[in-house]
């Protein structure tokens, strides 16, 4: 073999090598949704988390591998910009290596007149971290407090505003809510908060009903997990300690929300 044929042999091989470790760096930098950091509070925290949920139904699919991570950060009562600092710590972490974020704000703040402003700047401040980290932000919408339908057409504007805006993929948890609460109204989305005892051992508790009953944690997990794979959770073996009736209710409600969601 000539010389001229043996160089260029050795050039077409590492060019070839070449594109096969570009393309498979690529592949790596894709956004898969497998390792995901949760950043919220309370409505993330409650019943085990969020995260713990998703994984379950992600395990009962059979598709977990140990190129999953889910985890959470989460700050009682936290609004999104008291986050900014710790999301910076995170991603600069060694071997962060997390795919998508997402970002949870509190209950109101996006529609309350005093924390609007300071919530849309937080927002793009932690979408930019994000991205430059190479990572997606995903928005998880959030519920309104228990029969308000006023504040959840308010939350469902103020987030698809954002998600405009930014050019945000939005969980559509708030609309799952919403409907669950419409059509399976024997199901108990909501636990109440205490605000007091009196002098005979009564408790009374919040006006506000906001946080989520194991169902309503459930549900959320359920939209994450269409959401996220475009695949239905109907069906999956772990209902979260719920009955396998009323899991199966609430993983239609999720997967015809996404469904509805995406189409709109």
């Amino acid at each position: 073999m000539k010389l001229t044929s043996i160089i260029k042999a050795f050039l077409f091989a590492s060019l070839y090598l070449i594109t096969i470790a570009v393309s498979a760096v690529e592949t790596e930098n894709t956004h898969t949704n497998k390792r995901i950091m949760f950043v919220g509070n309370s409505f993330s925290f409650y019943n085990n988390g969020v995260h713990n949920h998703l994984g379950g139904l992600v395990r009962s699919a059979g598709d977990w591998s140990r190129a999953y991570r889910f985890r959470l950060n989460t700050l009682s009562g936290g609004r999104l910009q008291e986050h900014t600092a710790q999301l910076k710590n995170i991603i600069s972490a060694k071997n962060a290596n997390w795919d998508t974020f997402v970002l949870q704000p509190h209950s109101n703040e996006a529609i309350s007149k005093t924390r609007a402003k300071a919530f849309e700047l937080a927002l793009s401040e932690q979408v930019n971290i994000v991205r430059n980290a190479g990572a997606e932000p995903l928005l998880f919408m959030t519920w309104a407090y228990k029969g308000d339908n006023e504040m959840h057409q308010q939350l469902l504007k103020a987030y698809t505003g954002a998600g405009t805006k930014h050019n945000l993929r939005l969980i559509p948890v708030g609309n799952a809510f919403q409907h669950a609460q419409q059509q399976l109204p024997n199901i108990e989305l909501y636990v109440a908060d205490v605000l007091s005892v009196s002098a005979d051992g009564r408790l009374t508790y919040k006006a506000d009903i906001k946080h989520p009953s194991p169902a309503g944690s459930y549900l959320a997990a359920c939209v994450f997990y269409a959401a996220l794979y475009q695949k239905s959770p109907e069906n999956l073996p772990f209902v979260g300690g719920l009955s396998a009736e009323t899991a199966k209710q609430l993983q239609r409600i999720a997967w015809h929300t996404v469904e509805r969601f995406n189409a709109d």
